[in-house]
């Protein structure tokens, strides 16, 4: 079974569960700071994934970790599932597709804005109502960024969709048009 496909698996097992308390933020927090600390860790992974170790002891060192960072009982349940199943090593993705799948049960969407400045309180609080208008009134969760080539205008990233409507692309369209003349 591919990776993506497993992660979308076990993250909508989890939701379905998650969905009962309503706490899907604290749990995509526990699982993403989780999966940060097994990747930054080379020992922990030696031990974690190393299939000749045996069940028990891997528990014993799991548990300490989730002692130590005290994620919600929910989540320390889904650690040791994954760890049981020897899906421990998925725990990247499967946090990215829970974040995802939260997302939608949640009707919020992640937004990226480009421009070539900083946006004033404003102009960010007008973006952010055109942005629920153009979604449905899906909750918008904004990332700005500032980008001076763009010379003007604003690139805007909803999912895998990009509008670009920066001068700096109208500028190219143009000189495209201009020398197919």
């Amino acid at each position: 079974m591919g990776g993506t496909l497993l992660a979308r698996r076990y993250a909508k097992a989890l939701a379905d569960v998650v969905t009962k308390e309503g706490n899907f933020d604290e749990v995509s927090q526990d699982l993403k700071g989780f999966s940060s600390v097994l990747e930054s860790n080379v020992g922990l992974q030696s031990v974690l994934y190393n299939p000749s170790i045996h069940l028990s002891h891997k528990k014993g060192l799991l548990e300490e970790v989730v002692r130590m960072s005290k994620p919600l009982s929910i989540t320390s349940r889904f650690l040791t599932l994954l760890l049981e199943k020897g899906r421990l090593r998925n725990l990247s993705i499967i946090a990215l597709a829970f974040e995802e799948i939260s997302h939608q049960i949640l009707n919020r969407v992640r937004v990226t804005a480009t421009t070539a400045w900083q946006l004033s309180s404003e102009e960010r609080e007008n973006l952010i109502r055109r942005l629920q208008e153009i979604t449905g009134g899906k909750e918008i969760l904004l990332t700005l960024q500032v980008d001076p080539t763009l010379i003007g205008g604003i690139v805007i990233q909803i999912g895998n969709t990009i509008y670009d409507g920066s001068i700096q692309r109208q500028l190219e369209n143009l000189k495209e048009e201009l020398t197919r003349r």
